[in-house]
């Protein structure tokens, strides 16, 4: 490799770099292409026209290098460049050259990007599109709806999800038509990914064809679509949901999905349809009950959560832990804080994210004391923020003596929420 390296020597070597006690700037060092490419990134400050040379370079990986860096660097002097390597013999710099248009965002691409679309290589049109997303330039809604014809079903996938995204700023019919054909797809990632899009714009004109995919023969379709219509919130979904819930012979986790999206309704007659099923043997149905109930803020539905804290599957109180920490009704908290100590890693991951959004004494006082007493890390990280939106004084002590564990993450953690704390505590002196 290092042979093919010496082509971009020449300049390298020439370069009068400037002492520095940060940098490394030995050219030696460079083993792998990624390092190249950082290096590039350093040099620029140098001479940025050399960079753009090495776009020209016989070396392919030499081009993907330069390719990635000017990307980076997100100049747009660049732009052009990278163009014309849109034309280049390497798919792998092409891939590049579009990835790399689309972080530096300049409009002068989104015609190359659109002509990209049809490029012969499956992963540079998939580029194309996703840089065509990332720019959102409305010219390029109806080429990427044509890509839905793409023989590939990952070009298609990437169209369906570019389009998603674009839908949130361009309000165009022809888009979500586009997106809703796109449900039809003999692929079920891209069906999949076409539905989430459609959830993600939020437009009711999407509702019955998605209710059709309720016939759909896979199950993580299904699922998708009873969640998206919750999102959507058109009340013509109410009734093909219910159906769906009551279904005994559906799959347990559409069903649950079904509960959820019902529940986002938050009518009172859809609460008594769904509480009423609170003693299902199935935990997939439990859970998906217990987050439906979280969204009304009552009394009766906070009494009823508490209740699913006891239950014996994990996924149902971890369900029923977010829930109430989504209501944040402080009359939870005692039930909540028992649950530090549950057998369930996740469960007490989940408590202890749910507590940080509480205020009362007795919920530090239980962070605290779970700070002390936890041994798994993935816990501590939950319980270290939840005290940094919480700490007292002593929590400041006790954090302080966690920056002993070897885990960088938990010590960044530390740092963050003794921060918090003081901040919090000097405003309130």
């Amino acid at each position: 490799m290092k042979a093919r390296l010496d082509r971009i020597k020449f300049f390298l070597e020439d370069l009068s770099f400037k002492e520095s006690e940060d940098i490394d700037f030995s050219y030696s060092n460079i083993k792998t292409y990624e390092q190249l490419k950082n290096y590039l990134i350093i040099i620029k400050q140098f001479d940025y026209n050399q960079i753009l040379s090495c776009l020209k370079d016989e070396s392919s990986k030499v081009r993907v290098s330069a390719a990635d860096a000017l990307g980076t660097i997100g100049d747009s002097q660049a732009v052009e460049p990278l163009i014309n390597a849109l034309k280049d013999e390497s798919s792998k710099v092409r891939v590049s050259a579009a990835d790399a248009l689309g972080t530096i965002g300049d409009s002068q691409a989104v015609e190359p990007l659109i002509n990209a679309l049809k490029d012969e290589s499956s992963k540079v049109r998939v580029s194309a599109a996703d840089a065509l997303g990332t720019i959102g330039d409305s010219q390029a809604v109806e080429p990427l709806i044509n890509a839905l014809k793409d023989e590939s079903s990952k070009v298609r996938a990437s169209v369906v999800d570019v389009l998603g995204i674009m839908g949130e700023e361009i309000v165009n019919d022809e888009l979500i038509n586009g997106l809703i054909l796109a449900t039809e797809d003999s692929n079920p990632d891209v069906r999949w990914v076409a539905i989430n899009s459609l959830g993600k714009i939020g437009n009711d004109k999407a509702t019955e064809p998605l209710i059709k995919l309720f016939h759909d023969e896979n199950k993580d379709i299904r699922v998708k679509v009873a969640d998206v219509l919750g999102i959507i919130g058109d009340e013509k979904a109410i009734t093909p949901l219910i159906d769906v819930f009551k279904n005994e012979l559906e799959e347990n986790d559409v069903r649950a999905a079904a509960a959820e999206s019902l529940g986002s309704f938050q009518k009172s007659y859809l609460y008594e349809l769904i509480s009423n099923n609170s003693h299902d043997k199935h935990s997939e149905l439990r859970s998906g009950i217990a987050m439906a109930v979280g969204y009304y803020n009552t009394r009766p539905a906070i009494n009823f959560l508490i209740d699913f804290l006891k239950d014996s599957s994990w996924k149902v109180r971890l369900s029923a832990v977010a829930s109430l920490g989504n209501i944040g009704d402080p009359i939870s908290v005692g039930s909540l804080v028992n649950l530090l100590k549950d057998r369930s890693i996740k469960v007490r991951e989940a408590t202890a994210r749910s507590l940080g959004k509480f205020k009362e004494e007795q919920v530090t006082k239980a962070l605290n004391e779970a700070l002390i007493n936890e041994k798994r890390n993935e816990v501590l990280r939950n319980i270290i923020r939840a005290l940094g939106m919480n700490g007292n004084k002593k929590s400041i002590e006790l954090l302080s003596e966690a920056t002993i564990n070897n885990d960088e993450t938990i010590s960044e953690l530390v740092t963050k929420s003794i921060d918090k704390i003081r901040k919090r505590i000097d405003l309130l002196l």
